[in-house]
């Protein structure tokens, strides 16, 4: 199935929103569409097709965020490789990729850019974190993408002026899924290249949302955080709650929602305990956790497309 592509779709629908604030800039949504056009562009001119695997080994910020959406604008599978890694382990996770980008795209000559975006195809290639041994290569559809967004929107509530700060690696699908959802949906992702306490205090004055681990939240409360004037949420997972971080946030009048997600979910699974719009979670007999992806389906899939874009901003 086709649906019309994310963020020629916001740039046609709301060019002058903020899509992305980043290393000082801030771009709008038709200039971030114009950036990742000529980056399409570039990366033919170099030799890549849709469907070839392109590693982006750059730091969290606009140059990545231009490099992911250049990669779906021409149909290539976008493969995050994390700068903390040691050589050898870049080179692994980048050694099935027709190129590696570590700078900024430039223009090239004309090129056949993506429309729509096929549900089914590969959008991107995220390592899992590999605590268990070796990060494992995940691969991601646009349909997946798509309905972890749908779903999330469903959970939390979906504010046309929302603006949401990663301060997670790009790397990881915890923060992906932000720069990604936010273009589903046209709304602002704010991407700070590490989590400086400074700094997320600052913006947390404007955010609307907000992704943190545990120890994050803590040191945020630490520092003097309480009642930010926009904040509906702050996402807590990535590890084990501790209750009594629960009550300082209550204290401090800070909303707090827990999640627990994976990277083969394309992060979050469960909201607020319960399980995200078209995901089932379920204990096997062993006491796994089985988490399973159940889209809708419709015999018309121009109902389904209407049924999409009605939740999105116009």
């Amino acid at each position: 199935m086709q649906v019309e592509a994310w963020l020629p779709r916001a740039a046609a629908r709301r060019p002058d929103a903020t899509a992305l604030v980043a290393d000082g800039h801030t771009l709008r949504y038709a200039e971030l569409a114009a950036l990742a056009d000529a980056g399409a562009r570039d990366l033919h001119a170099r030799g890549a097709r849709a469907g070839d695997r392109i590693a982006i080994a750059l730091p969290p910020g606009l140059a990545f965020a231009v490099a992911l959406h250049a990669c779906l604008r021409l149909g290539a599978v976008a493969v995050p490789v994390d700068l903390r890694l040691g050589e050898a382990e870049r080179r692994q996770r980048a050694s099935t990729c027709l190129l590696t980008l570590d700078r900024l795209l430039a223009d090239g000559a004309e090129a056949p850019l993506a429309t729509t975006h096929d549900l089914d195809a590969v959008a991107a290639v995220i390592h899992t974190s590999g605590t268990t041994g070796t990060g494992r290569a995940i691969e991601l559809t646009y349909g997946n993408w798509l309905w972890s967004a749908l779903g999330s929107a469903v959970a939390l509530g979906l504010d046309p002026q929302e603006r949401w700060l990663s301060a997670l690696p790009l790397a990881h699908v915890g923060g992906l899924s932000i720069l990604l959802r936010s273009s589903i949906y046209a709304t602002t992702a704010v991407v700070h290249p590490a989590f400086d306490l400074d700094a997320a205090l600052a913006e947390l004055q404007e955010a609307t949302l907000v992704s943190l681990v545990p120890t994050q939240l803590a040191r945020l409360l630490d520092a003097g955080l309480r009642g930010p004037p926009r904040l509906r949420a702050v996402l807590l997972g990535g590890g084990p709650i501790p209750p009594v971080l629960l009550d300082r946030a209550n204290e401090a009048e800070v909303p707090v929602v827990s999640t627990y997600g994976l990277t083969e979910a394309c992060s979050q699974v469960t909201t607020g305990g319960f399980p995200l719009f078209c995901t089932r979670v379920e204990l096997s007999p062993e006491g796994e956790i089985v988490a399973r992806y159940r889209p809708l389906t419709t015999p018309d899939s121009e109902e389904l497309v209407s049924a999409v874009e009605s939740v999105l901003p116009s």
